[in-house]
Formats: structure tokens, sequence, C-alpha cells
């Protein structure tokens, strides 16, 4: 018999894709907010 050392590959594979389309929501998230904020020329930039 083998002994399962670690979480099943399946769950490893779910958990990894899982964060990957996480990430590319957050990504999409804060580059519509750039991009938003980039489109308002009238404003001064304040730095």
């Amino acid at each position: 018999m083998i002994e399962q050392t670690g979480p099943p590959l399946s769950l490893t594979i779910s958990l990894i894709c899982f964060c990957g389309v996480f990430l590319l929501l957050i990504g999409v998230v804060v580059l519509g907010f750039i991009a938003r904020k980039d489109t308002h020329p009238d404003k001064e930039d304040k730095l």
C-alpha cells in the first residue's frame, strides 16, 4: 500500500485554478479603476 502524504492532486489543481481566477478578477477591477481615473483630463493631478 502507498500512503498518501499530502492533499489529493485534484484538490491542489482546483485550488490553484481558483486562486488564478481570483487574482485575474482582482487585476481586472484594479485596471478598470486605473483606466477610469486616467480618462478624466479635466481634473488636475495632485502629487
